[in-house]
C-alpha cells in the first residue's frame, strides 16, 4: 500500500481540508456569548404573579437606566436579565426594583 510513501498527499489532502475552515474563522470570527466579551447576567426567582411579563420586566429595565438590557423568563417564574457589565449596587437597586415591582 505504501502508506509513508504517499504522506505528503495525505498532508496535502488534511491541509485542502482545513483551509476552508480557518479562512472562514479569521473571516468571519467566532459568536461570542456574555461569557467572553464581559457582562452581567441576573437569575432572579420571584413569587407567581401575573403581572410578570417579558415587556413588563423590559420597562422596568429601561426605568433604571438599562435600555439595551435583555430579559427572558424561564421556568418557576424565574427572570434572566443579560447586561453590559453593572456594578454591585446597579445590580442592588435593579433586583430592589423588580422585587417591588412583582413581589419577592
Amino acid at each position: 500500500m505504501k502508506i509513508i510513501e504517499k504522506r505528503y498527499w495525505y498532508f496535502l489532502l488534511s491541509l485542502l481540508v482545513m483551509l476552508p475552515g480557518l479562512t472562514g474563522l479569521a473571516v468571519w470570527g467566532l459568536p461570542l456569548a456574555i461569557d467572553f466579551t464581559g457582562g452581567s447576567k441576573l437569575e432572579l426567582r420571584l413569587p407567581a404573579a401575573s403581572a410578570l411579563t417579558v415587556e413588563a420586566v423590559q420597562a422596568l429595565l429601561a426605568e433604571n437606566g438599562l435600555e439595551n438590557a435583555i430579559a427572558q423568563l424561564a421556568e418557576n417564574n424565574t427572570v434572566i436579565v443579560r447586561s453590559k457589565a453593572m456594578e454591585d449596587a446597579t445590580k442592588g437597586k435593579l433586583v430592589a426594583a423588580l422585587e417591588a415591582r412583582f413581589g419577592g
